[in-house]
């Protein structure tokens, strides 16, 4: 491949981490958190977090950072639905 990664995963996230913000307008990114991956999520965080919704989904939604050769997949959940 020309580009990439050759399969590596992100360098910045581990499965199962789980970050929590309570900032609304992007201004509460969670401390470590990649800044690239922030920019493509702080929208659905932040309509959850002032209680909307997002496609129709009331406390969840699934999202992905921008990195298109090794995408991190989020699930975002307002506060209180942790299983």
């Amino acid at each position: 491949m020309e580009y990439g990664h050759k399969g590596e995963p992100c360098p910045v996230f581990q499965e199962g981490q789980v970050f929590h913000t309570k900032g609304i307008f992007g201004n509460d990114i969670p401390g470590g958190f990649c800044h690239m991956a922030w920019q493509a999520l702080f929208m659905p965080v932040n309509v959850l977090a002032g209680g909307g919704r997002v496609l129709g989904q009331d406390d969840v939604h699934i999202a992905c950072c921008t990195d298109g050769l090794r995408p991190v997949v989020f699930k975002i959940e307002r506060e209180g639905n942790e299983e």
